[in-house]
C-alpha cells in the first residue's frame, strides 16, 4: 500500500491538521487499521505516535502533521519497521 492509499483510507475530522483532536483521531484511526493485521497475524504488535513529542511547534508552524508507526513482525524481533508520514 502506498502512502497515498494509506492516507486515503483514513477518516480525518474536519479540524486543522495541527489541532490536538486531529492528532488523536488520526492515531486512533491508524490503530484500528493496524489491529486488523495483528488479528490476522501479519504483524505481532505496533506503536503509533502522533502527539506533541513528534509534532513540536516548528512542525505545527509549517502546518504539517507527523505520524510515526513502529511495527514488529514477530514476538522475538526488534522493531522491524519505522514509518514516518508527514
Amino acid at each position: 500500500m502506498s502512502k497515498k492509499e494509506f492516507w486515503d483510507t483514513l477518516r480525518l475530522p474536519p479540524f486543522p491538521v495541527t489541532a490536538d483532536v486531529t492528532r488523536r483521531a488520526l492515531k486512533a484511526e491508524c490503530e484500528l487499521y493496524l489491529e486488523k493485521f495483528v488479528e490476522q497475524h501479519v504483524i505481532y504488535e505496533y506503536k503509533v505516535v502522533c502527539d506533541d513529542k513528534n509534532n513540536p511547534i516548528d512542525i505545527i508552524d509549517q502546518n504539517r502533521l507527523q505520524l510515526d508507526i513502529f511495527l514488529r513482525k514477530s514476538r522475538t524481533a526488534d522493531i522491524d519497521y519505522a514509518i514516518t508520514l508527514s
